[in-house]
């Protein structure tokens, strides 16, 4: 075998090997800052009206749950204030992401509870007897539960794990990476003393690599295969939708980037000729 055809074997392999440490790379990085960031999470609940839809179903379900107990309708009619609400959950989400704290407090809404029924049963002059004070205080423990349901994020104390997880090993991994990508970058930059051949293996690196970050999320994207998730309640629907979608979105934009800049390097190549 000629000299040449081996540094072109080995000029393939390191540029394969480049494309799979950049294309890692990417993946590990996208995801860094997107749903393993905490911020970009809480911008995506934001955006997806995530805090103002919740409060409304918890409404809905407390109204529901005490249209039959004979209290008065208009008492637990839109009982939750919107912007007290929309406050306690975003402090709770902040202080879960910041402290690993995934407990919503209740107590102020326990309080009005137990304040509002017993105003009402005082101004109404209703003494109660043992069997409806069973009654009321589960009517309040069913409420509370309501609360908490409502008002935080489903398995947001296995999400933040697994960020704090993903996040101690990302440097450790994003180091070795860089390292790599670097060694095998001078290596194929080594193995040419001219432009043409450096340019063209180079440009085979970028463009498969961005064709690599296209190919995967762009079938999902554009086949709409997200939006066909099945889960409820659909504000929840919306902000799971939406985070995967844009998630998708920031790898066809970097893998176009990345064809681009890959052809255009080519291209450079061919007109240096």
């Amino acid at each position: 075998m000629s000299k040449r055809s081996n540094r072109t074997n080995i000029s393939f392999l390191l540029a394969l090997l480049l494309t799979i440490f950049i294309s890692i790379f990417i993946v590990i990085t996208v995801t860094r800052v997107t749903i393993m960031n905490p911020s970009y999470l809480i911008s995506k609940m934001e955006s997806a009206d995530f805090y103002q839809q919740s409060i409304v179903n918890l409404n809905k379900q407390i109204q529901q749950e005490t249209q039959s107990t004979g209290f008065p309708l208009e008492m637990f009619e839109n009982y939750i204030d919107e912007k007290s609400a929309d406050e306690i959950m975003k402090n709770y989400i902040q202080t879960a992401f910041s402290t690993g704290n995934t407990d919503i407090s209740t107590t102020k809404f326990e309080t009005k509870l137990s304040e509002d029924i017993d105003e009402y049963l005082k101004s109404a002059n209703i003494i109660i007897n043992s069997e409806e004070k069973t009654a009321i205080s589960t009517l309040k423990t069913n409420l509370v539960d309501y609360f908490k349901t409502y008002l935080t994020f489903p398995y947001l104390d296995l999400v933040i794990k697994l960020i704090d997880s993903y996040n101690t090993y990302y440097y450790i991994i994003a180091a070795i990476l860089l390292i790599l990508i670097i060694t095998a970058g001078f290596l194929l930059y080594r193995l040419y003393s001219h432009y043409r051949g450096r340019r063209r293996y180079f440009a085979y690196t970028l463009s498969s690599a961005g064709l690599i970050c296209l190919a995967l999320p762009g079938f999902i994207f554009f086949g709409n295969f997200v939006n066909k998730i099945s889960l409820s309640p659909k504000y929840f629907y919306d902000f799971v939708t939406s985070t995967i979608n844009n998630y998708l979105l920031i790898y066809i934009i970097i893998g176009i980037l990345m064809i681009i800049v890959g052809n255009c390097i080519a291209y450079l190549k061919f007109k240096k000729r």
